[in-house]
């Protein structure tokens, strides 16, 4: 897929940007701060207790 292509987003991303959203709005989480941050960290978090238990 060339890269000016988008990928296509999974069904959850929908609701997990709009939490994200609402969570800059509230001042919670920094403005500059995207989905694709938010997706990297999730992942992490998500190995991290696999791996840890």
């Amino acid at each position: 897929m060339p890269a000016s292509t988008p990928r296509p987003e999974p069904p959850t991303c929908a609701p997990i940007e709009a939490l994200l959203l609402r969570a800059q709005r509230s001042g919670a989480v920094r403005r500059d701060v995207g989905m694709p941050e938010l997706l990297a960290l999730l992942s992490a978090t998500c190995l991290a207790a696999q791996h840890h238990g």
